[in-house]
């Protein structure tokens, strides 16, 4: 996969933009340095089953901020949802990984769309 199909996150993240089910399929074998393949959007492929792709969730989730959201608005999104600090962690990419949450923090956290991207 070229360098110009995905991004690379200090997180052990890597985003994919472009690929072919043949580059999939090989990503898939690589059980021992891969720990899982997920959607964050929409994706179209019939050959390769991905995993949280449909109405299921995996844990954490991942909460994507606006750019104009810094740390401190990240935060109080956070504490506004009544999500405390130990249900998740922050990085300096505006990505928090969320742990643990019930259905009104998940609710509460989709209803901020003026700091929520996704």
């Amino acid at each position: 996969i070229g360098k110009s199909n995905y991004s690379q996150t200090s997180l052990g993240i890597i985003f994919l933009n472009g690929f072919t089910d043949e580059q999939l399929t090989s990503l898939r074998g690589k059980t021992e340095s891969i720990v899982a393949i997920e959607c964050d959007g929409t994706v179209s492929t019939t050959k390769v089953p991905l995993e949280n792709c449909d109405d299921s969730m995996m844990k954490p989730l991942l909460i994507k901020f606006k750019n104009t959201c810094d740390a401190s608005c990240q935060l109080d999104t956070m504490k506004e949802a009544n999500i405390g600090k130990s249900n998740y962690s922050q990085t300096s990419l505006g990505i928090i990984f969320l742990n643990g949450f019930t259905d009104e923090q998940l609710t509460s956290l989709r209803g901020k769309t003026e700091s929520i991207v996704a």
